[in-house]
């Protein structure tokens, strides 16, 4: 005997007669398209055994709304074991289901706020963890490659403070709005807070190119307050294996990295810095073997007489040919340094070396001066006027012929213990340029304190001079303030023959850039100056 319950009346809207007697409307008609297939697979099992069951699933009402149910039944079957109905009820589930959706809603939403940051809608701090530490826990078995990355906004408290909090996080949004739309969909960005953003690059097989659309990306300004305002960054990088085997020395390593990055950007005069300072502790047991190992090579750039057009002297480059980097030049090499504690053997390498060559031109007749630049650590270092006292005395340099660049903002870090050892290195006939002359970090009575007896413009003012009258009005004042103290003053920089002529009309004394020569090594650079002074070059140089 079959009985339908007058509920289905009221769960589906069609009578409860309609299911009984011939032409009967069928429940497996009215189960939602989008159950169809998994109700079908699942009654086929069913009819199969001889257990009972249940199922959720959803029908579809007569006008024309789906609503959640819950089947319970068992299989009828005739005396020769076939199947013939099912013997079940129907019960209405749609307030349990609808309560279950918004359970799950609310935990999809609190595991959402737990792993992302309200204001960008990026991962946070916990998921970069999280999925950096997945992404190693796999590289270890793998082998694979990771690069993590730290990227950090420049100027943001000043954007804070002069536009208010409401435009910070303005450019917060568009800084992640940005990085994400550049990033590889296998490859990770989060907000670690503050300013202060990270990348997991273990999808990219390049992640300099993935940072070189980044900094594309951010060279646009963005508009606050009616105002352009710049989206300048600094960034870290950190390898794995390479520069770390776990998750808190690769942060830290990219940190560091990107502090040291920081820290160029701050004193060359508004170069962007991305794709960013790459160091690690790798990189530093490297530059620790080639300096064992002499495998460091010197550039050398020529300094030109801006009046007379001879030859002034040379700068010397250090240059780092890495066996597997590739070339890693000054501004990469000297954070390593820095940061792992090998600025005096690096300078004084640099600095034997030169005075090295400088003894070979000698011999050869050629009085060729030369300039090596000189870091923070070394001029606290009382020991370095003795150490370079021996390598003039070992290779017989005259007075006059070694030169040693300080940048202007070096002087302001400790005047005075800076002082004295400057004042040492002069009473060994060894000439002291400040570097980078003019962006107003060193007082003028610091300046006059010091023995300085030559300025090299910071070559952000020379490179102004395409920028019109304004620009050349700052650096006219900065060569004029270098002469007015009674300096040489050299304007390095220098990419065009027209601002070669601007600076000769300027009064500059001396030029440096690669209008005139790039930097190059020294059988090359013999060649150079024999192309360009004849037998003369064996002579010039004061």
């Amino acid at each position: 005997m079959y009985f339908i319950s007058d509920f289905v009346e009221a769960l589906l809207g069609f009578p409860a007669k309609d299911f009984l007697g011939d032409g009967a409307r069928m429940f497996g008609d009215l189960v939602d398209a989008d159950d169809v297939e998994r109700v079908g697979i699942f009654m086929d099992e069913v009819l199969r055994s001889d257990t009972s069951y249940s199922l959720e699933y959803r029908l579809v009402r007569s006008d024309g709304r789906s609503v959640w149910v819950t089947e319970h039944g068992r299989v009828v079957r005739n005396s020769q074991g076939h199947p013939i109905w099912l013997d079940g009820v129907i019960l209405d589930v749609a307030r349990r289901k609808e309560a279950e959706w918004a359970r799950d809603e609310a935990e999809r939403l609190l595991r959402h706020q737990a792993l992302h940051d309200a204001l960008t809608g990026l991962p946070n701090r916990a998921a970069f963890i999280a999925e950096a530490s997945a992404a190693l826990n796999a590289a270890h078995t793998t082998g694979a490659s990771i690069v993590l990355a730290i990227m950090d906004l420049d100027h943001f408290k000043e954007v804070n403070d002069t536009l208010g909090h409401a435009n910070g996080d303005l450019l917060l949004q568009e800084v992640a709005l940005r990085a994400a739309g550049v990033l590889p969909e296998q490859d990770f960005c989060a907000r670690l807070g503050g300013d202060e953003f990270a990348f997991a690059f273990h999808g990219s097989s390049a992640p300099s190119d993935v940072l070189d659309r980044l900094n594309k990306a951010l060279d646009t300004p963005i508009e606050l307050e009616g105002l352009p305002v710049s989206i300048e960054a600094s960034l870290g990088l950190a390898r794995y294996p390479d520069d770390g085997q776990s998750l808190d020395q690769l942060m830290r390593c990219a940190d560091r990295a990107m502090y040291q990055s920081k820290t160029l950007r701050n004193v060359s005069a508004g170069r962007r810095p991305l794709p960013g300072v790459d160091f690690g502790p790798s990189l530093a047991a490297d530059l620790q073997h080639a300096i064992e190992r002499r495998d460091l090579t010197l550039d050398y750039q020529p300094k030109i007489d801006a009046q007379s057009s001879d030859l002034d002297g040379v700068e010397a480059l250090v240059r780092w040919h890495h066996p597997h980097r590739g070339l890693i030049e000054p501004a990469e090499l000297i954070p390593v340094a820095e940061a792992s504690g090998l600025v005096r053997p690096l300078t004084l390498y640099v600095i034997e070396e030169a005075l090295y060559q400088c003894r070979k031109w000698l011999d050869d007749g050629r009085r060729i001066p030369v300039s090596v630049n000189v870091w923070m650590r070394n001029l606290i270092d009382s020991g370095l006027p003795e150490a370079v006292a021996g390598l003039l005395e070992r290779f017989s340099i005259p007075h006059g012929m070694l030169k040693l660049e300080i940048s202007e903002i070096t002087i302001i870090s400790d005047p005075y213990r800076i002082g004295a050892v400057l004042e040492r290195l002069e009473a060994l006939g060894v000439g002291l340029s400040i570097d980078s002359f003019g962006i107003g970090y060193a007082s003028l009575a610091s300046l006059r304190r010091l023995p300085i007896t030559e300025v090299k413009i910071d070559r952000g003012l020379v490179s102004g001079l395409q920028w019109g009258e304004t620009a050349e009005a700052a650096l006219s004042a900065a060569i004029g303030l270098g002469r007015d103290l009674g300096f040489r003053v050299v304007a390095e920089g220098i990419e065009t023959a027209e601002m070669a002529e601007r600076l000769r009309a300027l009064g500059s004394d001396a030029m440096q850039g690669f209008h005139l020569c790039r930097p190059l090594p020294p059988a090359k650079l013999e060649a150079w100056l024999d192309d360009h002074f004849g037998t003369d070059s064996k002579g010039n140089g004061v």
